[in-house]
């Protein structure tokens, strides 16, 4: 049996897609663990930036703290608009550690905000494989990006991965509602 798909189209889903942003956890005390727990909460003012940029600057950080406080600050960049900025904080965060999966996932949201879907995708399949610590995260913002190049099956296995791996996140039940599922 074959499975079609088709999806309705919301305004707001294909013209500015919403992706999520895949924040990274340092644990402990100091700038930079002050700076993901406020990220976490969704906190992207300029109150919060400036401590993330506190922590880059003047913490004795180590390799993988300071890649990770790249990304974070690279997160609120991109919540804030900034896409240079956010693609300058995540490049610097690979070359500090090459496989750090958050890099590549928020990548590929600036890359979505772009209109690059096909780029988008490829950052997110790199970014899964690394296995980020909100996986749901990639799968959701791949699922949306396959949406925008007509890969609606694989677009729908996103968003229901996204669904089953966290399964109180509203967003990929509410994209899913959209399609249609014709088994032929």
């Amino acid at each position: 049996m074959r499975i079609a798909l088709t999806v309705v189209m919301t305004l707001l889903g294909v013209l500015a897609p919403n992706p999520g942003q895949a924040q990274t956890i340092i644990h402990g005390d100091g700038h930079a663990a002050d700076c993901s727990r406020l990220v976490l909460k969704g906190r992207f003012d300029q109150a919060t930036l400036d401590l993330c940029t506190l922590a880059i600057e003047n913490d004795r950080l180590r390799r993988q703290d300071a890649a990770k406080t790249y990304v974070n600050r690279g997160v609120i960049h991109l919540r804030r608009g900034s896409l240079d900025e956010a693609a300058k904080d995540l490049d610097i965060a690979e070359r500090l550690t090459p496989d750090l999966a958050e890099a590549f996932v928020n990548r590929g949201a600036i890359l979505m905000k772009q209109g690059r879907w096909t780029d988008a995708i490829a950052q997110f399949d790199h970014g899964i494989t690394l296995k980020p610590e909100e996986l749901e995260k990639a799968y959701f913002n791949r699922g949306l990006a396959r949406e925008q190049v007509d890969d609606l099956n694989g677009a729908y296995a996103d968003l229901k991965m996204a669904a089953t791996l966290k399964p109180d996140w509203q967003a990929p039940k509410v994209e899913m509602e959209r399609y249609t599922v014709v088994r032929r």
